[in-house]
C-alpha cells in the first residue's frame, strides 16, 4: 500500500516516521523545517491506520514495512535517511532489518532492545499515565485541536479519529494492539 505521504524541501532524502496517533504532518514539523533549511527532502508518511493512511492494522508491523517500501518505490527512492520514534522506531528498524540496502543511516528512540526485568512494572506505571491521559479533558481539547477529529475513549482503549492507540487495559497488564 502507498501511504499517504507530505514531503518537504529539496536534497539529501530524509523519511521521519512518527508515533503512534500521530501523523506524519502532526510530528517532526520543527524537525522537518530544520532539515528542509540545510539541504534535505524530508518524507513524513502516515503510517497505516494514522492520519491518511487506511489500511487493517492486524499484522502491523510486518504491513507497515512493506507499506514503507512500496510508498519508497513509488517515490523512486532507492535508498535514504530513516529515522523514526515509539512505534515509528519500531518500523524504521524492521524495515532496516529487511531492506538494509536501501538505509543509509537509521535513527530511532522510544523503543526497548531488550525487555527490561521490570516489564510489567513499567506496563503497569504506563497505563496509570495513559488512564490519566485519557480522562483529561485539557489533554483530549489538545488532541481535538490537533486537528484530530474523534478521541474516545471506550473501555480503555483510546481511539483517535477511528484508530487505536497503543494498548488496551485488562486485568490490570497491557495488550498491545498494533
Amino acid at each position: 500500500m502507498i501511504l499517504h505521504t507530505n514531503i518537504t524541501g529539496e536534497g539529501e532524502l530524509l523519511v521521519l516516521l512518527h508515533s503512534g496517533g500521530m501523523t506524519g504532518l502532526t510530528e517532526y514539523e520543527e524537525q522537518s523545517d530544520y532539515f528542509t533549511a540545510r539541504n534535505y527532502k524530508v518524507i513524513r508518511p502516515d503510517l497505516r491506520g494514522h492520519g491518511k493512511s487506511d489500511g487493517k492494522i492486524d499484522n502491523f508491523f510486518i504491513r507497515s514495512i512493506k507499506d514503507l517500501n512500496d510508498t519508497l518505490e513509488y517515490l523512486k527512492i532507492k535508498k535514504c535517511h530513516i529515522a523514526g520514534v515509539s512505534l515509528g522506531g519500531v518500523v524504521a528498524l524492521l524495515f532496516a532489518k529487511k531492506y538494509p540496502e536501501k538505509v543509509k543511516s537509521l535513527s530511532f528512540s522510544g523503543i526497548f532492545p531488550v525487555t527490561p526485568e521490570n516489564w510489567d512494572e513499567l506496563l503497569r506505571e504506563e497505563a496509570s499515565h495513559f488512564e490519566e491521559l485519557f480522562h483529561n479533558e485539557e489533554a483530549v481539547s489538545f488532541l481535538k485541536a490537533k486537528s484530530l477529529k474523534n478521541v474516545i475513549l471506550r473501555k480503555n482503549v483510546l481511539f483517535v479519529d477511528q484508530y487505536l492507540l497503543g494498548f488496551r487495559l485488562i486485568n490490570s497488564k497491557i495488550s498491545f494492539l498494533i
